[in-house]
């Protein structure tokens, strides 16, 4: 973050660095979810599959 006393160079050079560290910051959040979410759908799949092997041992 910029400090008391930069330059405007050197407030914009820090302001950048900054932003820059909280964009890898978000992305790496949003490909979390975007993992949690494909991982919560393989379970729900296995989930149905299960359910539906059982339904067919129970005919």
């Amino acid at each position: 973050m910029p400090a008391v006393g930069d330059t405007d160079a050197e407030r914009s050079e820090a302001m950048r660095t900054h932003l820059g560290r909280v964009g890898v910051v978000f992305e790496e959040t949003i490909q979390s979810a975007r993992t949690s979410r494909c991982a919560a759908r393989g379970d729900a799949v296995r989930v149905e599959r299960a359910a539906e092997a059982a339904l067919q041992i129970e005919d």
